[in-house]
């Protein structure tokens, strides 16, 4: 179980993305979060993808009184 805090992030991408049905979407706002330290060689990254609708709060809390935790909290 993961029972550090942690910051949401977002990062928006001001760009439009076609779609094979011809609609667009765009500008596109990516939520993540982070936890520990990316090692000099960059190697122990890894990309937990979530539903499109779900949260992307994958483990930990936000702040000390929270009391939902992440999705994948006992994962992480």
């Amino acid at each position: 179980m993961y029972t550090g805090i942690v910051e949401p992030k977002s990062v928006t991408f001001d760009i439009d993305l076609k779609l094979e049905s011809g609609r667009i979407l765009g500008p596109i706002t990516l939520a993540y979060e982070t936890y520990g330290e990316l090692n000099r060689e960059r190697s122990n990254a890894i990309l937990v993808a979530h539903a499109w609708t779900g949260s992307a709060h994958v483990a930990g809390r936000n702040n000390p009184e929270e009391t939902k935790l992440g999705w994948w909290d006992a994962i992480v």
